[in-house]
């Protein structure tokens, strides 16, 4: 792979220049990236893979200004007076190998009840009716197209996981099961049982690349870790006259609805990204953290040998109805609409600006997961993506919507 690096210099002489016009030097450096990043798009087709802000002094307001503009952007940025070390560092750190497979696909897929299955839930109006048996048809159609892409892993994110209240978790088991019910039913007519592989060393790896830089870790229960040499733990039912492993990690709504009806499950495998408990609070200001972090996921999900699909798992706002549990707020729609026309598009204004300024009254469970998603696109080039958004309503209190985003 060739890597990419554009070097922006705060020149005094490109400063000198536009000093006699009144606008702000932050803004003319903007313009001045924006410009030298289009004709870099244009040559290679893609964005670069690092962007270095150096300065011969240290950094100051306009240079912390423009780093966070570029960071909101999904780039990874790094600051440095000593150009020539920093990108060294940085190449061996990140480890660039040829690619021998790619991300093929990303979905974006809700985790309501009301999609596994609507036919237990009392719906006031026909036309709520209509759109949950449109959110089940649509979630059965999406499900057949993850598993035509064919893809040997899955990368899975849930905002509903095993949960640190600062960390980014990754799920280190090599099973993973759990049970959910429909909405409104709780008999063993209404369970939906998943039994998953995970792809453990992966999981493994990519802990032990992102934890230098993001704040991410893994989690394993019942037993050690993959790659451990410590002894598998086995249990043995009283019930039946045989061995059965019981140290499956938990799954629970958030991650069985998304993935219940994907045929063929068994024959690939899952890395499951949990997030942290910080987000039900801090969600907008964790924009350039997501986008960062998503930016390093695709590097090194696309380094794989395997080919890898995405999966985000992700409800919109909670606040559509005054009778729901979260009440009813003004910013529901807004921010429901301006997700939809990211889930179209693929606008960053959309998700990183109109979205985000309405999501702290809005309570989406599955903001961080898009925005990490948005990070994961643009390394991938977003003019390579072709989305696609099949429905995005409110049958009951809380937003759904179900989109893909493939390769062109």
């Amino acid at each position: 792979m060739i890597l990419r690096v554009v070097i922006l210099e705060e020149c005094s002489a490109f400063c000198t220049v536009m000093n006699p016009v009144p606008f702000p030097r932050c803004l003319w450096l903007q313009l001045f990236v924006v410009l030298l990043l289009g004709v870099f798009d244009l040559w290679f087709h893609r964005r670069p893979d690092f962007l270095f802000l150096t300065s011969p002094t240290s950094p100051d307001g306009t240079s912390e200004s423009l780093k966070m503009w570029l960071a909101q952007r999904g780039f990874y940025v790094k600051w440095s007076q000593l150009l020539l070390p920093t990108l060294f560092a940085t190449v061996w750190h990140t480890n660039y190998h040829s690619v021998n497979a790619e991300v093929v696909a990303a979905f974006v897929v809700p985790h309501g009840g009301v999609a596994l299955d609507p036919s237990h839930t009392n719906f006031t109006n026909s036309t709520d009716q209509q759109l949950a048996d449109a959110l089940h048809e649509n979630l059965m159609n999406l499900s057949q197209d993850v598993a035509d892409q064919n893809p040997d892993i899955i990368f899975f994110s849930t905002p509903h996981g095993i949960s640190d209240m600062d960390r980014f978790l990754i799920y280190l088991n090599e099973k993973a099961a759990g049970v959910t019910y429909a909405d409104h039913c709780q008999s063993k007519n209404c369970a939906f049982n998943l039994n998953i592989s995970l792809a453990a060393n992966e999981s493994l790896n990519l802990v032990h690349h992102l934890k230098k830089s993001h704040r991410v870790s893994g989690v394993s229960t019942f037993g050690p870790p993959a790659g451990s040499s410590s002894p598998r733990i086995r249990l043995t039912s009283d019930s039946a006259d045989q061995s059965f492993d019981q140290t499956a990690i938990p799954l629970r709504w958030g991650e069985i609805i998304p993935l219940y009806f994907i045929p063929k499950n068994q024959n690939r495998k899952f890395i499951i990204l949990s997030h942290p408990s910080r987000r039900y609070s801090h969600s907008e200001s964790m924009i350039p953290e997501l986008l960062h972090l998503g930016r390093s996921l695709y590097l090194r999900l696309s380094h794989l040998k395997e080919r890898v699909a995405v999966i985000i798992s992700a409800d919109l706002a909670h606040t559509h109805q005054k009778d729901g549990p979260y009440g009813y707020s003004p910013s529901a729609q807004p921010f429901d609409d301006a997700v939809g026309t990211w889930l179209k598009t693929l606008d960053a204004t959309s998700l990183l600006q109109t979205a985000a300024g309405y999501v702290n009254e809005a309570l989406s469970c599955g903001y961080t997961g898009l925005v990490m998603l948005h990070g994961m696109l643009s390394e991938g080039g977003l003019k390579r993506w072709t989305p696609k958004l099949l429905i995005n309503g409110h049958p009951t209190y809380f937003g759904m919507a179900l989109a893909s985003m493939k390769r062109s």
